[in-house]
């Protein structure tokens, strides 16, 4: 739930298509029901946050059985110098020339 004009999202889109992960980015906006619905209807159980949003995504996670939360680094934290930095040798190799969408939705629509 990083904010999308937070360097964050950009490393969290990056990490999980290099990781052959979906992300799937919900608005804060959303009801508690909502991202239940949206949560179980994905088969989403990991959700990603920052400290400015523990609070609201602490109550999704208390509705959401076996979601697991993980509190994200500060961003100047992310591009420190004395942060080792290790080759990912994972599964970006494969399908180099997939295509990825990322479609964004102001919800003013009600779909």
């Amino acid at each position: 739930m990083a904010r999308a004009n937070d360097l964050r999202y950009l490393v969290v889109l990056g990490a999980a298509l290099k990781t052959g992960h979906v992300p799937l980015f919900t608005s804060p906006r959303n009801s508690l029901e909502g991202q239940k619905s949206l949560l179980e209807k994905t088969g989403c159980g990991v959700m990603l946050t920052t400290a400015e949003m523990e609070g609201p995504v602490g109550v999704i996670r208390d509705a959401v059985p076996g979601l697991r939360v993980f509190t994200l680094p500060m961003a100047t934290e992310m591009v420190e110098e004395s942060v080792a930095v290790a080759k990912y040798e994972g599964r970006h190799g494969r399908g180099v020339g997939d295509g990825s969408v990322v479609l964004h939705s102001s919800g003013s629509t009600g779909e």
